[in-house]
């Protein structure tokens, strides 16, 4: 039986880092926190109508402003995605998303050094074209983003994600269907006000 090692290992600083959860303090939720992020790495294999495909670069950012507390060390956050798809294939293609996504954000580590969250989301793709012109339908996705931040000062710092997102496009009339699920990476700064 052959076991898909990639996909495991892709899994395992996900999954290390849930089970660390109780290891870890609580801290306090940010109240009124803005975070820009640059996405730089991903490992996604795109289906095109049932084609599996090779993705060969996602880039772009997302800004997100966590507010509304939940818990001590819970609060929402709210971000606005724009990311491109490169795929591989004759002829090239690119697919550029738009979205907007909620998430529910837990944190832990040290009060004013390194913290880290989890964040399980949903988000609804606002905008999807491709290179060839085609439009696709606005769906509903879910992620689960792991968080780490350093602060550098009081208001200001450093920040990394690694994210999954499972985001399916609906091509609609006469335009095949894609699935982007898969995972990102990202690194950014944020401002605690």
């Amino acid at each position: 039986m052959r076991i898909p090692t990639l996909r495991i290992l892709s899994l395992g600083p996900l999954a290390l880092a849930t089970l660390a959860l109780p290891a870890c303090s609580v801290v306090q939720a940010p109240t009124s926190l803005v975070q820009v992020n640059y996405i730089f790495a991903s490992q996604v294999d795109v289906d095109i109508a049932g084609r599996p495909n090779r993705d060969d670069d996602t880039t772009g950012y997302w800004v997100s402003y966590e507010f509304l507390k939940m818990r001590e060390n819970a609060n929402l956050a709210i971000s606005y995605i724009d990311r491109d798809d490169d795929l591989q294939g004759k002829p090239a293609q690119r697919i550029d998303t738009q979205a907007l996504r909620l998430q529910l954000r837990s944190h832990h580590g040290q009060e004013g050094g390194l913290t880290w969250y989890l964040g399980p989301g949903i988000g609804y793709v606002l905008d999807a074209t491709d290179t060839t012109g085609n439009s696709y339908d606005s769906t509903l996705f879910y992620d689960l983003e792991l968080g780490v931040r350093i602060h550098l000062s009081e208001g200001f710092g450093l920040g990394a994600t690694a994210d999954y997102a499972s985001i399916g496009l609906d091509g609609g009339k006469g335009t095949r269907n894609v699935d982007l699920s898969g995972f990102t990476a990202s690194i950014g700064a944020f401002v605690d006000f």
